[in-house]
């Protein structure tokens, strides 16, 4: 194995797994793309920092609709993700690859990503 696939494999394992960090303005970091592989997690955790917890839901919005039980396969009775520390989602095995979910801090039923607040973004890539 050369050096580049060595190193290649070793960005795939550390951007498999992101932690998105949710602050009690529904802000979420990083705003930056990250990498999800199928049959991996996603972690989503309150800010320590600022104005409390975040209580609302966080969406995984694509092609204009909500797409969180398409990507992850743990929602139980919500229809979105929320912040569980500690507790990360699976990612759904047969997610297509190469799908991006821009993913939103929502009070109510999902109607869209707003441009005035801090988006996370998620790519599924292949494992």
């Amino acid at each position: 194995m050369t050096r580049n696939q060595l190193a290649n494999d070793l960005l795939k394992k550390l951007s498999g797994d992101p932690i998105l960090t949710v602050d009690g303005s529904g802000h979420i970091a990083p705003t930056t793309q990250q990498i999800v592989v199928r049959g991996g997690t996603l972690l989503i955790q309150s800010d320590s920092s600022g104005n409390g917890p975040y209580t609302g839901w966080i969406c995984a919005y694509r092609s204009g609709a909500c797409h969180c039980a398409e990507l992850v396969t743990d929602l139980g009775t919500d229809p979105h993700m929320k912040v569980r520390n500690g507790n990360p989602y699976h990612i759904s095995s047969t997610v297509a690859v190469d799908l991006v979910y821009q993913l939103y801090a929502t009070q109510s039923q999902p109607s869209g990503p707003s441009p005035t607040e801090s988006n996370g973004e998620i790519r599924v890539g292949g494992n």
